[in-house]
C-alpha cells in the first residue's frame, strides 16, 4: 500500500523497516512492536483518512510531553505522539535525508545517510560503527603533546528553533544536487514537515521530539552553521550528535576554540553545557576514558563474543561477571560499560545453543533489582536483562513491593517498563492485581495507568478487563489509547460500542476489530531464543 498526501508518496516496504529499527530504543515501547498496525496496513489506511477528511490537509495530533529521568534524578522530555504521527515524519525526513546529507561537513558522525544499502532498513550509517569512527578520528588526530577540549551542548535538541531550522534548508536548496522538479518536491516535503512539527515540537516554535533518527538528522542540519565555521578556523573539530571534541595544540588553542564555539552555538541559540566542558592533555584524556572505545577488558570480552565459540564465551563468564559487580559497585550503570555488560549477559540468557544455569544469574539479578530504586535513568537496560535471564517468584515479588511503594516508584517511564516486566514475565498474585485496578480506575492518563492495564489485560480476567473498558472515557492520549485496546481485545463487541468506540482517537479507528477478529489474544510479543552465530548480525560493542 502507498500512503498518498497530494504529491507526497511513500511506499511502506522500506519506510516500514527503517521505522521498525528506530522503534527499537523507543523510551514507551509498544508491547506489540505495532505490528496489528504496520503489518496490517492499518495505518496507512488511517493517515489517507487523515489527509481525505481534512481536505487534503494532514492535521497531525498534538503531543504529549513526558518525562525520562536522568542519571543525577533530573529529567529530560520525551514528546510523544501517535503512530500515524511518527510515521509521517520519519517519511519526510527521510525523504530529505539523502538529497541533505552529502551538504553536512566530514567530521560529523552521527545520523550521516547509508549510501551503501540505501534501499534496506537502515537509513542511517550504524551507529556503533559511527561511534568506533568518531573516537577512531580524534585518537589519529592526537599525539602526546596534544591537548583535547571536550565538550557538549546543552539541551541540545530542546532549543533549536523550528523557524530557523527550516530557513535552513530552504536556503540549501539551491546547493541540493537534484532537478527542478525534485526541488519543488523537497520543498513540498519540507512545507509539510514544518507545519506538523508545530504540533510535535517542544514548544510551537522549538524544541524537537528526542530519542528519534528523524531529529538527530535535522540537528545535524541545524549545526551545519557551526560545524563549517570551525574549521574554516583550520580547527582538528568533530562532532557525534552534541559530543564535541577539539584536537588543540595548547592549552590556549584550546581556550580559544572554546571561546569561538560558544559565540557560533550563540548565534543560533544554544549553549555549552559548562559541566561537561573539559581540556586535558593527551594523557589525561586516555585516563578519563574520553576518547578511549573501552577498557581492554571490556574490547577483549567483545572479541570473544564476536569469535562464537561456546566454550570460550563460558570461559568468559566470571570476568564479565566481575566486570559488571564493579560498575554496579560504583554506580556507573549508565556508563557504556555497564550497557555493554547487561547486553552480553543478556545474549547469554537468549542463546538456544548455549547453557547456561538459572544459579549463574541469581547473585547479579538480585543487585540489579537493588539497582532499581538507586539508579531508576538505567531501568531501560535492567528490563533488557530481566526480560531474558530466569527470575524466581521472589524476584518479581520485589520489583512489585517497589511499584506498589508510591514514594518510591515516582518516575511514569520506569513504571511502565516495570509493569510490562511484570506482564510479560507472568507474575501472577491477587494483591497487585487489585493494586493494578486501583491504578486505572485512580491514576490520571499515564504512563503508569499504561502499564497497569497490560498487567491487567495479560493477567487478569474479564471482570478486570471490564474496568478498563468503563473507564475508557477518561483516555485522551494515544498511549492509553492504545494499551487499553490491547488489554481489552477478547471483550465482546457491544461492550466496546457502549464504552469505548464514543470516546476512540480517531488515529486508533480499528485496533480492536483487527486485534479481536484476528483472535490471537496477543499482548506482547515473546523474547525470542537466538543463536550463538547471530552475535554478527548485532551491535557488536557498547555505543
Amino acid at each position: 500500500m502507498t500512503i498518498e498526501l497530494g504529491r507526497i508518496q511513500f511506499n511502506e516496504s522500506s519506510l516500514f523497516k527503517q521505522l521498525r529499527n528506530d522503534l527499537k530504543d523507543d523510551w514507551f515501547p509498544d508491547p506489540l512492536n505495532y505490528g496489528d498496525m504496520l503489518e496490517t496496513g492499518l495505518v496507512t489506511k488511517i493517515i489517507n483518512k487523515n489527509f481525505e477528511t481534512n481536505h487534503g490537509e494532514y492535521i497531525p495530533s498534538e503531543r504529549v510531553i513526558l518525562n525520562v529521568p536522568k542519571p543525577n534524578f533530573t529529567l529530560r522530555y520525551a514528546l510523544e505522539t501517535s503512530l500515524p504521527d511518527r510515521v509521517l515524519y520519519h517519511g519526510l525526513t527521510a525523504y530529505l535525508v539523502p538529497y541533505f546529507d552529502k551538504l553536512i561537513p566530514w567530521n560529523v558522525f552521527s545520523h550521516r545517510y547509508n549510501y551503501h544499502r540505501p534501499s534496506e532498513r537502515y537509513l542511517f550509517n550504524r551507529g556503533v560503527q559511527s561511534w568506533q569512527e568518531f573516537v577512531g578520528v580524534i585518537r589519529s588526530s592526537m599525539n602526546e603533546e596534544s591537548v583535547l577540549l571536550s565538550t557538549d551542548v546543552a539541551n541540545y535538541f530542546e532549543n533549536i528553533s523550528l523557524p530557523r531550522l527550516k530557513q535552513n534548508l530552504i536556503a540549501l536548496i539551491s546547493e541540493v544536487e537534484a532537478s527542478s522538479t525534485e526541488k519543488s518536491d523537497i520543498r513540498a516535503h519540507i512545507d509539510a514537515l514544518f507545519s506538523c512539527l508545530k504540533s510535535w515540537a517542544f514548544e510551537p516554535d522549538r524544541g524537537l521530539p528526542q530519542n528519534r533518527d528523524a531529529s538527530s538528522f535535522l540537528a545535524n542540519i541545524y549545526m551545519r552553521y557551526v560545524d563549517q565555521e570551525m574549521l574554516k578556523e583550520g580547527l582538528v573539530y568533530y562532532r557525534y550528535m552534541d559530543d564535541i571534541k577539539i584536537v588543540c595544540s595548547d592549552s590556549y588553542q584550546a581556550r580559544w576554540a572554546l571561546k569561538r564555539l560558544s559565540m557560533l552555538l550563540r548565534d543560533i541559540g544554544l549553549t555549552i553545557n559548562a559541566k561537561k566542558t573539559e581540556i586535558v592533555s593527551a594523557v589525561e584524556a586516555k585516563q578519563k576514558g574520553i576518547i578511549e572505545e573501552g577498557s581492554p577488558e571490556i574490547q577483549h570480552i567483545d572479541e570473544i563474543f564476536r569469535s562464537r565459540s561456546r566454550s570460550t564465551i563460558l570461559r568468559a563468564i566470571p570476568e564479565l561477571k566481575d566486570i559488571f559487580y564493579k560498575l554496579i559497585a560504583e554506580g556507573k550503570t549508565d556508563s557504556r560499560e555497564f550497557r555493554f555488560c547487561i547486553k552480553r549477559l543478556e545474549l547469554l540468557a537468549r542463546y538456544d545453543d548455549i547453557y547456561t544455569p538459572p544459579e549463574l544469574y541469581s547473585e547479579i539479578t538480585t543487585e540489579v533489582i537493588k539497582a532499581i530504586s538507586e539508579h531508576p535513568a538505567s531501568t531501560d537496560q535492567y528490563f533488557r536483562y530481566l526480560i531474558a535471564v530466569p527470575l524466581t517468584n521472589e524476584n518479581l515479588h520485589d520489583i512489585a513491593t517497589y511499584l506498589q511503594d508510591k514514594g518510591k516508584s515516582i518516575y511514569g517511564w520506569q513504571n511502565y517498563r516495570l509493569w510490562t516486566l511484570l506482564a510479560q514475565r507472568g507474575y501472577r498474585d491477587a494483591g497487585h492485581l487489585k493494586f493494578a485496578v486501583e491504578c486505572i480506575n485512580e491514576q490520571p492518563d499515564s504512563p503508569t495507568r499504561a502499564g497497569a492495564t497490560l498487567y491487567i489485560g495479560v493477567e487478569g480476567g474479564n471482570d478486570e478487563r471490564v474496568e478498563i473498558a468503563r473507564n475508557f472515557h477518561s483516555l485522551k492520549s494515544f498511549q492509553g489509547q492504545r494499551i487499553a485496546l490491547v488489554a481489552i481485545q477478547e471483550l465482546p463487541h457491544p461492550l466496546i460500542r457502549e464504552s469505548v468506540r464514543t470516546y476512540l482517537r480517531s488515529d486508533l479507528l480499528g485496533v480492536y476489530r483487527k486485534l479481536h477478529e484476528e483472535r490471537q489474544w496477543q499482548y506482547y510479543i515473546p523474547l525470542e531464543k537466538i543463536s550463538v552465530s547471530d552475535i554478527s548480525d548485532m551491535e557488536s560493542d557498547y555505543a
